[in-house]
């Protein structure tokens, strides 16, 4: 009877341990701060759908527009949280881009 209590004690804190170390990592790399990595605020200027393009103009200055690309990974949000194919994207549309900051060129994660 104390064997058994004790295994499942010890087994109890061992998973505290892990769930520990889980949250400690991540809140260690910041992972927890954007999970979807940065946003880019923009206007859409053009839609290429045969090389999966997409050229955003900046909503807030006057810089340069940015080219992103699009793959089967990629998720398209109306308003209201409908999904949407980008075929249904139009010039002058105002976006929210979320992309990971590691990819070059910049990869769309999520479009709203």
């Amino acid at each position: 009877m104390i064997g058994t209590t004790r295994r499942i004690l010890l087994a109890a804190i061992a998973a505290c341990a892990l769930v520990i170390i889980f949250f400690a990592a991540g809140c260690s790399t910041g992972s927890w701060k954007t999970p979807h990595g940065p946003s880019f605020n923009g206007t859409i200027q053009s839609v290429d759908l045969a090389s999966h393009l997409l050229t955003v103009a900046p909503l807030e200055s006057d810089s340069a527009p940015i080219v992103f690309q699009w793959d089967d990974r990629s998720r398209f949000w109306a308003n209201g949280g409908l999904r949407i194919e980008p075929q249904l994207l139009e010039t002058r549309d105002s976006v929210r881009i979320h992309y990971p900051a590691d990819t070059t060129p910049w990869i769309v994660q999520h479009l709203i």
